[in-house]
């Protein structure tokens, strides 16, 4: 699920709308690995304006009811149709999922695999954010399994969340560190700059892990420690009471996730 933008080159930028697209894919032996366009096919379209209107939740229970109502005949025995994953950015999939649209650390109800408010993430380690008393034990849409909640999107939540922002975070310090005109020195024995590298090194193996094909128990224990390092040297970068993003917060279940689905 995503949107797609159209624009006509000749017009200026300020003229373009968003086209709902929703595709599928038959999950069979000679597909399940392929990302071809010959194997993912469009369920269907709709102009996104259109569609906010009359609501995403409508839109997506239709589409739960086709495939649900769906069967299949080959070789003269009948199949249903169950979906056994969703692709989608955060904000498709809080449509999808029925949870709050929130970015930030507003809503008690934005993060789809933990009960944990907003107000609170910030407090959080990758422990206490999968605590079992907080980790939903139902689906946050009450037509869909809860298993299929245990879905990110890795694209948005790490190359350009995470990564996006710690580079300017980074950048910033660097700058403030070391001062435009001032001649460099060595911050070897310094603290911020220990834990700006503890930074980036943990954020560049969180990356490099979850872009892995079926990971193994000893990758998911490497992103866990690295997942540790970041959010230990956060504090020291950012002011502890800052706001932590839903992406950030998402970042503390993965390894739960990929526990579940190792991709």
């Amino acid at each position: 699920m995503d949107e797609i933008q159209l624009r006509n080159p000749l017009k200026p930028s300020a003229f373009f709308s968003y086209i709902m697209n929703i595709s599928f894919k038959i999950l069979h032996f000679k597909t399940i690995k392929s990302s071809k366009l010959t194997s993912i096919c469009p369920f269907g379209f709709s102009i996104s304006e259109t569609t906010k209107m009359k609501k995403y939740k409508k839109l997506i229970a239709a589409i739960l009811k086709i495939i649900k109502d769906c069967k299949l005949t080959l070789n003269g025995v009948e199949h249903i149709l169950n979906i056994k994953h969703v692709a989608g950015d955060n904000c498709m999939l809080g449509y999808f999922f029925q949870t709050d649209i929130s970015f930030g650390s507003l809503s008690s109800n934005s993060c789809r695999l933990c009960k944990h408010h907003g107000n609170n993430w910030h407090l959080l380690n990758r422990i206490s954010a999968n605590d079992n008393e907080y980790l939903r034990v139902e689906s946050t849409n009450p037509n869909l399994p809860l298993e299929l909640s245990y879905t990110v999107d890795t694209l948005h939540d790490i190359e350009e969340g995470l990564i996006a922002y710690a580079n300017v975070v980074i950048l910033n310090i660097l700058v403030n560190i070391y001062g435009v005109n001032e001649r460099l020195f060595c911050l070897s024995n310094s603290n911020i700059f220990n834990a700006l590298l503890s930074f980036a090194e943990s954020l560049n193996e969180i990356q490099v892990i979850t872009s892995l094909h079926g990971l193994t128990d000893d990758d998911i224990h490497k992103l866990e420690e690295n997942i540790d390092i970041y959010f230990n040297a956060r504090p020291v970068l950012i002011h502890e009471n800052y706001d932590i993003t839903l992406k950030e917060h998402l970042i503390l279940h993965y390894p739960e996730v990929f526990k579940k689905k190792p991709y």
